[in-house]
């Protein structure tokens, strides 16, 4: 090979080096280096890689997951779905005739048990007066249609309770709705007449609010429920009589609707409510919910204020914006044949202890009696003040005569969970410790498991 030749192939090889070198150099300083320094900061204070770092910027990555809301709604709802139905009100001409089933008198429904009990709110007829006789429809989500008898209607909540024939039904998972606090994320969950598919909607609990009440009146009935979860949610007609649930699948209402001032107003019965009212169904016991009879405004601070009921913040003031009783309360009605009136403040219900409350009405001249103490060196010592003063009492019976055993308080039945509870406490006290119990199933299952441990 010529002189030449190699002085070209040498030049050549050379600048390879350099451009290859040049551009492994460059790639090492800002891809290497960064990722290296960012797994052993302690490198960066060497001298060899301070003009790197100078000149560098470290960036840590952090991998993100990204769900689909799309994607979560479709496995929160994939359960409660399968358990939302329609249920359909016969429509009969005349007597004697086959009934029909139209969509107009359709609503959204729930199933409650395996064995076919549906939910839905009010009735689902066009008519106001409910078709009893003749078997309604329930379309359930997989296409199957099923005829449903009325088990009842509840007065207070206005659910009604239907029933389909079968087994192994797919049936909603309840939630605690006492969990359940404003701000929380829903699904409301509606069926499709014709579609046999469900519609979907993403909601937020605005407020859970103790004192609506589900009558149509300006005032308050006491023949109707109080406490709802107020619903931030579009064209919430849709899904009248469906389920809101949780992101567990878990329903936390049932969506209802009452009428003030013209308007349809829109809420969620709470999933505890429902849990109770399906048990007074399932027994046939609707029918014979204790009632009272009377028109009332809830007490607090600001509407005893405005109510003239004085410093009180609690009770339910009969009334009536024409300050009648007898638009007051029900004629024939418990309360009516009690003898409440117009400006009674009801305090407690089914309780014999109303002795603050007759204390109130001597004070306000509604009454007239004189009241005596008894002392008994069996009762417990209670530091802190009296709920009244020593002078409440015009006498004070202490002597050997009322210094008598106190009576055991009733016992209450120790269920399974109970005992469940009373065997995990007895587990974590050591021999010679000490545990102070109240009252009660739970505390009688702890100490029936401590005694059985020895």
């Amino acid at each position: 090979m010529s002189l030449t030749k190699k002085i070209l192939l040498a030049v050549v090889f050379f600048v390879l080096i350099f451009v290859i070198g040049g551009i492994g150099g460059v790639f090492f300083r800002d891809r290497v280096i960064p990722s290296l320094l960012a797994s052993f900061p302690s490198l960066s204070r060497m001298d060899l890689f301070q003009n790197i770092t100078g000149n560098t910027t470290i960036i840590e990555r952090k991998e993100q997951l990204v769900v689909q809301e799309d994607d979560s709604v479709d496995a929160i709802v994939s359960q409660p779905s399968t358990a939302v139905v329609t249920v359909i009100a016969p429509v009969i001409s005349a007597k004697g005739s086959a009934p029909v089933f139209q969509e107009g008198n359709s609503r959204t429904g729930v199933l409650l048990t395996n064995d076919g009990v549906v939910v839905t709110y009010g009735n689902p007829s066009s008519s106001t007066t409910p078709v009893k006789d003749a078997p309604y429809r329930v379309l359930l989500r997989d296409g199957s249609s099923h005829d449903a008898i009325l088990i009842g209607e509840d007065r207070l909540t206005d659910l009604t309770f239907f029933r389909i024939d079968g087994n192994d039904f797919p049936a909603i998972s309840l939630a605690n709705s006492d969990d359940s606090s404003a701000g929380k994320k829903v699904v409301a969950i509606g069926s499709s007449y014709e579609e046999y598919r469900n519609r979907f909607s993403i909601a937020v609990l605005s407020d859970r609010d103790r004192r609506f009440n589900i009558s149509k009146t300006t005032v308050a009935s006491s023949e109707k429920w109080e406490g709802v979860f107020k619903v931030d949610l579009a064209n919430p007609e849709a899904y009248l009589g469906g389920p809101a649930v949780n992101f567990r699948g878990e329903m936390v209402g049932l969506f209802g609707e009452t009428e003030l001032d013209g308007k349809g107003s829109y809420f969620l019965i709470p999933s505890n409510v429902v849990h109770d009212t399906l048990q007074l169904a399932i027994d046939g016991k609707l029918a014979s919910r204790a009632s009272l009879g009377v028109y009332y405004v809830t007490l607090t601070k600001v509407s005893a204020s405005v109510n003239g009921a004085g410093s009180r913040d609690h009770g339910a003031l009969i009334y009536s914006p024409s300050g009648k009783t007898g638009l007051a309360i029900l004629a024939g009605s418990p309360a009516d044949k009690a003898g409440l009136r117009y400006g009674d403040i009801v305090t407690t219900v089914d309780n014999t202890d109303i002795t603050l409350d007759l204390l109130q009405a001597r004070r306000e001249g509604r009454a007239d009696f004189i009241m005596a103490g008894q002392v008994n060196s069996e009762l417990p010592f209670m530091p802190g003040d009296a709920d009244v003063p020593a002078d409440t009492f015009a006498f004070m019976l202490d002597s050997l005569a009322t210094d008598f055993p106190l009576f055991a308080p009733p016992s209450e039945p120790v269920g399974p969970e109970h005992y469940a509870q009373g065997l995990h406490v007895a587990a974590m006290i050591p021999d010679g410790g000490s545990l102070q119990l109240g009252i009660g199933s739970t505390s009688d299952a702890v100490v029936q498991s401590l005694i059985l441990r020895h």
